[in-house]
């Protein structure tokens, strides 16, 4: 296995892509003691008064609880931020409260609005469905004094306890692009006929970034061409799309897109039509499990790893210093980059 960077081929380092566990031990030492510090105050058992005007418990009692909020849980990534911050937030001795969106910007507000009014989280941390529609728990969260950390998109308007921790969204698409532009030389013989998975209904700017870096990196190779950019948002659209594609694009060869559930469907369909997914152009993004697994077969040409632990190491980070003085100048109203997204090819 390899990682795609400016040398050719470079080894990546031992275990490329089982590093999650040790990143996880790693980070949590540095979380414990951000935890702690937070948690500073009477150790009585009465809990020590916040910066936010309510009563959080001290460190070594009650624990912190973190409101994860995911769009979906359908979508297998998803599914597996949720383990890895539990993994990190129980290290710590802290407790997180999934709040699935389920794809619905009403479900996610609603589900949102009952545990800030049931005063059962500490902070919210995660990714709306759609931003404009959970601005109402925004502004309670605001009211009650409740930080929230974004993990996707900027608020329109900033309010007192609110950070981003974003990526290079461009970058990873660049990344996935050239992969496939490699890939058309390697295993096409120069013959590219790409599809672009998009997925239009994700609000905010993430999608066309990643989208606008993919067409970047696909255009360092003249020979791969984009035929069609059909919007899949999850594995069973993908699917469908990518057979309406086939029937149009029967020749396509390649295929990348906005996460590995879609790739998944689309690669699917393309062993349904008889194509041999090994000698393809199919790239992952998202470093999810199934998809580490086609890489290692060679279904996958390639993979993008986010590496979430050490994203989801800097937003608890964010959070537990918002919850212990939710002014903090480092991360009340700031945008955090963290750039950790790494490209794995196994030739």
């Amino acid at each position: 296995m390899h990682r795609l960077g400016s040398q050719e081929h470079p080894p990546a380092p031992r275990g490329a892509m089982s590093w999650s566990r040790r990143a996880v031990a790693v980070l949590a030492i540095a979380l414990a003691a951000a935890f702690a510090a937070a948690g500073c105050g009477s150790s009585s058992g009465g809990g020590a008064a916040s910066s936010t005007g309510k009563t959080t418990a001290a460190a070594g009692s009650e624990p912190y609880t973190i409101g994860l909020l995911e769009s979906d849980l359908k979508d297998q990534f998803n599914v597996q931020q949720v383990a890895q911050v539990k993994a990190m937030v129980a290290k710590v001795g802290g407790k997180v409260v999934v709040l699935d969106g389920q794809g619905d910007p009403a479900k996610q507000l609603q589900v949102a609005q009952d545990v800030l009014t049931a005063h059962h989280v500490d902070a919210l941390l995660g990714s709306t469905v759609d931003l404009g529609a959970f601005q109402p728990a925004l502004d309670q969260a605001a009211s009650q004094g409740i930080p929230v950390v974004f993990l996707d998109k900027q608020p329109p308007r900033w309010q007192r306890g609110e950070a981003l921790i974003t990526q290079d969204f461009k970058d990873w698409g660049k990344q996935m692009g050239t992969a496939v532009g490699r890939c058309v030389t390697d295993r096409l013989g120069g013959n590219g006929q790409v599809v672009i998975l998009d997925n239009i209904q994700r609000s905010g700017s993430i999608i066309a970034q990643l989208v606008a870096g993919i067409k970047e990196g696909v255009a360092t190779n003249p020979s791969a061409q984009v035929v069609a950019q059909p919007n899949a948002p999850d594995r069973l659209t993908a699917l469908q799309k990518m057979q309406d594609v086939l029937r149009a694009h029967p020749g396509v060869n390649a295929v990348l897109g906005a996460g590995d559930d879609a790739t998944l469907g689309a690669m699917q369909a393309l062993e349904s039509a008889g194509k041999d997914a090994t000698k393809l152009c199919i790239v992952g993004s998202g470093g999810t499990t199934e998809g580490s697994q086609m890489l290692q077969n060679g279904k996958f040409y390639a993979t993008v790893d986010i590496r979430l632990p050490f994203v989801y190491g800097t937003a608890l980070k964010a959070a537990w210093a918002l919850i212990k003085n939710i002014n903090d100048p480092q991360y009340s109203g700031k945008v955090v980059p963290t750039n950790v997204g790494m490209l794995y090819h196994k030739p």
